[in-house]
């Protein structure tokens, strides 16, 4: 259980043996939870929870309408002093009791918890069944699926809680954004009695969803949809129940709503994925290949991708989809040194073919580029924007832009991870408000740290990434490149300029950490306060962006 608290902390801890050694016996178990508890940042947000809840008042005012909401829950086995806890934080609902509980007995044998459930028919808004064979969390979750009556089903885990405005939130939301196909909020850890471990969730983002089902706790599902698109009924997927149904949403079109406040707690304890025991479920590998297969088979020409274990979650079930080496689109190089004409060698293309390359000084007006985008942008074609004192790092990364790119049809740009001879990173993924205009908060972060809940080292979307390492859409750098506002732009603030037409095109930047290069050219350093001034001034509307980065953060 500690030992998945110090994962959760510093995920790159787990590969320090001696650490979860101590963790995992009893003393040192105990010395690390308290140790854990009483961190300032543990301690802080025990204070702003409290402090938003009382905020949180007046903030959603919402009538739970009848019918609206059904709780679904499959039971085997739980502890009766966790299922005590969800009850009660059930019956404390600010929103009251307008919803209904379907509990379903999944072949209980321990006598505590079948005599809990038994006293659970006390009370009116539960619907109690009971199985004698176990049907497992998916046939458990299909069965509580097709006995609610509400047009939503809220799926809960036996052992968790839920905050006392978290239903009230839920049915806020949905009225406000007029009954969308899915929503989820953030959530929080429970370790015993304490709550820690907050996850202020970006907005819906499907390359991060792809990496992580980080949208899976708590969720409010449109019943209807999920029985007609066969939710909870592939036993191959069992383990990634959540998951499997949220990729379902997606192949057909749907797009869930952000609920931006920590309504849920999950429980950690020994048995649940909660307390980081993935090896005690070990069908988990199996389930998540089926899910991501299903995406990967609704995608154009799937016979272009591959699944493989993430190199950089060697003990957990992390994925990297892979783009085979066939049907490359055509690439440009551009280099940019400091006159435009330093010799430089070429980034590792391993067997990707570059069809030319173009060499600029970083001092340039960046509208000389635009000739040759508009000559790649009519052969569909990509650029490479490089720094010439950039050390590219293998010989993958064009192949994974490539997939990035044709797996998320709204992407125009993939950027990745610049780290110094230090091991300190540069840039992995800037936000509109991050510093003065757009900045990156993992900057000056190790790179061994994975950071924010690992996300430093998963595919995702972000604001901007570095015009130091970019691979871009021709057909949108030459928009940009005819667009008044590339006037004011360098190339070494290109990235954020990019990154705003972006945002007001509909389209999608990407960070990998699959692009990886090391340097010691801060082109941070680089770019004027005059032209952060002309950024801020032109694209303050879009500042600060809190699509990928919670304004909780």
């Amino acid at each position: 259980m500690v030992s998945a608290l110090l994962s959760k902390a510093h995920p790159y801890l787990r590969r320090l043996g001696f650490l979860r050694r101590i963790a995992r016996s009893r003393a040192g178990g105990r010395l690390l939870r308290t140790y854990l508890h009483f961190l300032p940042q543990h301690r802080g947000y025990q204070r702003w929870i409290a402090q938003r809840l009382r905020e949180r008042e007046r903030l959603y005012p919402a009538r739970l309408e009848p019918g609206l909401l059904s709780l679904v829950t499959p039971v085997w086995n739980t502890r009766p002093e966790f299922l005590t806890v969800l009850l009660d934080s059930l019956l404390g609902q600010t929103a009251g009791l307008g919803f209904e509980w379907i509990v379903l007995d999944n072949g209980s044998t321990d006598p505590g918890t079948i005599a809990f459930l038994r006293r659970l028919g006390e009370h009116r808004f539960i619907r109690l069944s009971r199985v004698e064979q176990n049907l497992g969390i998916m046939g458990g979750m299909r069965r509580g699926l097709e006995q609610a009556t509400g047009r939503y089903i809220l799926p809960l885990d036996s052992d968790d809680y839920l905050h006392p405005d978290c239903l009230e939130i839920f049915a806020w939301h949905i009225q406000e954004h007029g009954h969308p196909p899915f929503l989820y909020s953030d959530e929080d850890i429970l370790d015993g009695e304490v709550s820690v471990f907050p996850y202020s969730k970006p907005d819906w983002d499907p390359v991060l969803f792809l990496n992580s089902c980080y949208i899976a706790h708590l969720c409010a599902i449109d019943r209807k949809l999920a029985l007609d698109l066969g939710a909870y009924t592939d036993p191959a997927a069992h383990g990634s129940h959540d998951w499997d149904t949220f990729v379902r949403f997606l192949i057909a079109g749907h797009a869930p709503v952000h609920v931006p406040e920590i309504v849920y707690s999950w429980r950690m304890h020994a048995q649940s994925t909660a307390g980081g025991n993935i090896a005690a479920k070990t069908f988990v590998y199996d389930s998540q290949r089926t899910v991501l297969n299903r995406f990967l088979a609704s995608r154009a020409a799937p016979e272009r991708y591959y699944l493989e274990q993430s190199p950089l979650f060697p003990e957990t079930p992390d994925w990297w989809i892979r783009r085979r080496h066939v049907e490359p689109r055509p690439l440009l190089s551009v280099l940019l040194s400091d006159d435009g004409a330093s010799p430089a060698a070429l980034p590792d293309f391993g067997d990707y073919p570059c069809q030319a390359t173009e060499r600029l000084a970083l001092g340039a007006d960046v509208r000389l580029l635009a000739p040759r985008a508009r000559e790649a942008a009519a052969n569909n074609g990509l650029i490479l924007l490089l720094s010439t004192r950039v050390a590219v790092q293998g010989s993958e990364w064009p192949w994974e832009a490539l997939a990035l790119i044709e797996l998320h049809p709204d992407a125009v740009m993939v950027g990745g991870q610049l780290h110094d001879r230090g091991r300190r990173i540069l840039t992995a993924g800037s936000y509109f408000g991050v510093g003065e205009g757009c900045g990156d908060p993992d900057r000056g972060r190790s790179l061994d740290d994975p950071g924010y809940f690992a996300q430093m080292w998963k595919q995702r979307s972000v604001s901007a990434v570095s015009s130091q390492f970019a691979v871009v859409d021709a057909g949108f750098l030459a928009d940009f490149l005819a667009a008044p506002e590339s006037a004011k732009a360098s190339f070494p603030y290109l990235g954020a300029w990019l990154g705003a037409h972006a945002r007001r095109l509909g389209r999608r930047v990407i960070y990998t950490p699959f692009l990886m290069g090391q340097t010691e050219e801060d082109w941070a350093a680089r770019v004027s306060a005059e032209e952060k001034r002309a950024f801020v001034q032109t694209h303050g509307d879009l500042i600060p962006d809190t699509r990928f980065l919670s304004r909780h953060l």
